[in-house]
């Protein structure tokens, strides 16, 4: 399969997607991942496995795609630019509530699916990841992301309504690591992307 350069169209897109997205994880502050959550990560289906060479225990995260890659491939990623791939240390970054989401709501099972329907996920990695139908994928996954944090969001705050005498009392202050322990509980209860882009066509004129 050949590369090629999304259309000024595409960029457009992918550049909103990603704006969304940092504007999320802007609050609350990245923090290492403690054991609860990078159990959940591992726990997501085909996560056994580096996505690129299947090596085992991976643990550098692509919070672009959503997947878990070995040390090796996670370089691979690195020299294809922010554009395309961001990667994390499972283990040795700090992650914001929008990259944990992105990793519990993608997977290795769900991404390598949706190569396979498109006939791709022989592609080197090089070309694989800057094919159209690859930047599809991660406009979906990061938009399903910018919207769940949403939901979290005015979930967290409901608004007061003006019969009420007095808001409720303030919720007590979390311990650094209970976000991730606990408020992600409901990312792992949310049905996952996977049937929808393995099923989903890319837009037309994506080959």
């Amino acid at each position: 399969a050949r590369s090629r350069e999304p259309s000024p169209c595409e960029a457009e897109r992918s550049r909103r997607a990603r704006s969304e997205t940092m504007r999320h994880s802007r609050s609350p502050p990245a923090q290492a991942l403690p054991a609860g959550a990078l159990d959940k990560i591992r726990q997501v289906p085909g996560n056994e496995k580096c996505l690129d060479c299947g090596a085992v225990e991976p643990d550098w995260g692509d919070v672009q795609h959503g997947s878990l890659h070995c040390i090796q491939c996670a370089g691979s990623h690195r020299s294809l630019g922010v554009r395309v791939s961001v990667v994390r240390s499972l283990t040795m970054d700090n992650w914001t509530e929008a990259n944990l989401l992105a990793m519990l709501l993608g997977g290795n099972k769900q991404l390598r699916s949706f190569f396979e329907r498109h006939k791709i996920e022989n592609s080197d990695v090089e070309v694989l990841y800057r094919t159209r139908q690859a930047s599809f994928y991660r406009e979906q996954l990061q938009a399903q992301v910018a919207r769940m944090l949403d939901r979290r969001a005015n979930a967290k705050s409901p608004p007061t309504l003006p019969e009420e005498p007095a808001p409720p009392p303030p919720a007590p202050a979390r311990k650094p690591g209970e976000m991730f322990a606990n408020d992600f509980d409901v990312a792992v209860r949310t049905p996952s992307l996977g049937a929808s882009l393995t099923r989903a066509l890319p837009p037309a004129g994506v080959r």
